[in-house]
Order: structure tokens, then sequence, then C-alpha cells
């Protein structure tokens, strides 16, 4: 208990009190030590400076593209029937997608932060095919919009190929 006293005792003399607030609420939120935090965001931004640190290359198993089309989403949440919003794909890879939610009504970011699954349905390229993939959700981010972000969870061979084709191609 005392080392626990003390490690807040430094954390909050390096750090105003309002910053370590902000810093141990993004802990909770992420599941992660504040000072793990701390140190995944100092990496970055040193990363961002040039003075090393930060991602040496992309983290995720295949590279986003930016691309727009319309989806419908269906939203699980804990204890309550699915909800269902409109929304637009902005990024998306093999293997995971962000979407911005169109409707900006009440509730809706703190809704999608209790969503720990959603599943999204998108036509292909052509417009022939329905895609419907289920997603873990992996954030919600509260910008201009509300966006939330998912990595597939259930992709069929059929889905990928279609995904394949909505996708840029990517330079080597």
């Amino acid at each position: 208990m005392e080392n626990t006293t003390r490690e807040k005792n430094v954390q909050q003399s390096l750090i105003d009190a309002k910053t370590f607030e902000y810093l141990d609420r993004i802990a909770r939120q992420v599941a992660e030590s504040p000072d793990a935090v701390m140190r995944k965001a100092l990496a970055l931004y040193a990363g961002e400076l040039g003075l090393g640190g930060g991602r040496q290359k992309e983290r995720r198993r295949h590279l986003r593209a930016k691309v727009s089309f319309p989806a419908v989403l269906r939203v699980y949440l804990p204890d309550t029937i699915p909800l269902f919003y409109k929304g637009r794909v902005d990024d998306c890879s093999l293997s995971g997608i962000r979407v911005r939610i169109d409707s900006g009504g009440d509730g809706i970011y703190d809704n999608l932060n209790l969503a720990r699954q959603f599943e999204i349905a998108f036509a292909d390229a052509a417009g022939k095919q329905m895609i419907s993939v289920k997603c873990d959700t992996s954030r919600v981010e509260y910008l201009d919009s509300v966006y939330i972000c998912g990595e597939f969870r259930s992709v069929t061979a059929g889905d990928i190929g279609a995904l394949s084709q909505l996708l840029p191609r990517q330079k080597d």
C-alpha cells in the first residue's frame, strides 16, 4: 500500500493533478497502468519529432486504406437489444475497419463505448454482393463525429475477396 501511495505522489509531483486524472481515466479505459499509457504517448511523440521511439513500422497485420462507402451497423450492448446505426466506412483493411456514425443523437458515444462487438454490412464495389462481418470493438472516438473501430472476427473467403476489390491496390 505504501509503495502505491509513493508512486502516486511521484507521478503527481511530475504532472499536475488535472493531467494525472486525465491520464488515469485513459488508463482505466484501455485497461493499462497510467505509467504504461504515459510511456506509449511519450514514445509516439518522440517518434513524431524524429527523436527516436515511436512506431518503426505498421503495427497492423494489413495496411489501412482510406475509403468512403455507406454501411449499416448492428451494435451489441450488454443486457439490451442490439442498436442499429447508419454510417460511412472511411478506413478499412483486410483485418479491420473504422466507421463514422451518421446520426449524432444524444448518448451515441456512451452507447458505443459499451459495445464489445458489432456487425457491419455494406455492398461490394459492383453493388452485387452484401458483405456482413462481425467485429470486436477496438475503440470509439469522438472527434468531428463519432467513430467506431473494430477488428474483424469472422470473415469468409468470399468477404475477403470482396473487401480486396473495395480497397485500393497497395504499392510494394
